[in-house]
Formats: C-alpha cells, structure tokens, sequence
C-alpha cells in the first residue's frame, strides 16, 4: 500500500480540487480513480471553506474494517499544504442531516433507536426506527442506517465499539422505549464507558 503516488498527483491538482465547484463531476471521478489506486474501497467527503478559508478532505473507509489501514496511512503520509486540514473517518456531527439513499430521503427527526446488549461484551447494539421502512426496501433502509450512525457516532466507533444493528418501523415491539437518534451519541458513550 503506498500513497506517495497519490500525494504527487493530489499536490499537482490542488488548485483544481480546491475550486471542484467549478467541475464536481469531473474532480470528484479523478479523486476516485486515484484513491482506488491504494484501496478500492477508500472513499471521501469534501467540506466546504471554513472561516480560516480552508478545507476538509475526509477519508473513509467505507465502514470496512480492512480497509481502516489505508485510510490511516492517507492522512498519516498527508503532506502540509495550507488550504487543507485531513481527516481520517467519517466524524461525528452535532447536527444531523437528511440522508438520502436510493431515491428514499430520511430526516433524522423521524429516525428513534434503541441501544440493546450485544455478544460481544465490548460492543453495544444498536436497533434503529424509521417511518415508512418496509421489508421490501431493507437494503436501501440500511445503507440509510449505516450513514445515519457515522453522523451520529463517527465511521471508527460504529466499526469497533456497535455490534449488532438493526433496521425496523414503528410496529416493531421493540420500539417501544426507542428515543430520537439526535439522543444516541451522548446515551451510547455512557453505555459503552459502563462496560
């Protein structure tokens, strides 16, 4: 694995990938083809400018555990420019947004969860509920869950402290004592840190 190639071409291309506004479609495919040069499932986020006119380049891997490596070597081997700040994971956010996922949109207002015990005694589990999940739509409903938790907890927390998780609708009876998502991050740090 080696990302001095990728570096390279990164520096070379900065100004473009800084303004890719100007030509999303076309930045974000050559970001992609360069990542997958190192790991095929690394993939990215972009922020917009912040008040000190910089920059995040998030690197993700893709909630796979395997490829957490190459996500740490991108930004452990990042050279120092001074319009970017590198970010290793997906972070958790204090607001959480829409996610939309195979022509389905989920606000996190209509999303509750339940953390429950899990088999592995330093993981918790997490069921989430959403309005309108049907069983036909299961996989769009969990991609929407997966990218719901990495808002909610960060990439690297859901990969090595959730075990279980679940996707339901509101008869499941295991709604029952389900509380709004925005409520998961502060009561999922304190079951963890009681195990």
């Amino acid at each position: 694995m080696d990302t001095e190639q990728f570096w390279s071409w990164f520096v070379e291309n900065e100004n473009t990938i800084f303004d890719f506004e100007d030509n999303v479609e076309t930045v974000f495919n050559a970001i992609a083809q360069e990542l997958v040069k190192v790991d095929e499932n690394v993939t990215f986020e972009l922020s917009s400018i912040n008040e000190a006119g910089k920059r995040q380049f998030i690197f993700s891997a893709a909630g796979l555990s395997s490829s957490f490596p190459a996500v740490e070597q991108f930004v452990d081997t990042a050279p120092a420019l001074e319009r970017w700040v590198f970010v290793k994971y997906r972070q958790r956010m204090n607001v959480l947004l829409n996610v939309e996922f195979g022509g389905v949109e989920v606000d996190p207002d209509n999303i509750h969860y339940v953390i429950v015990k899990d088999t592995d005694p330093n993981k918790a589990g997490v069921l989430l509920f959403f309005d309108g999940y049907t069983e036909p739509e299961r996989d769009t409903y969990g991609n929407i869950g997966y990218l719901v938790l990495d808002q909610a907890l960060g990439e690297y927390v859901v990969e090595t402290r959730v075990g279980v998780i679940g996707m339901f609708d509101r008869s499941s009876p295991y709604f029952l004592n389900a509380k709004p998502v925005k409520e998961l991050a502060e009561h999922f740090d304190y079951v963890i840190g009681q195990l």
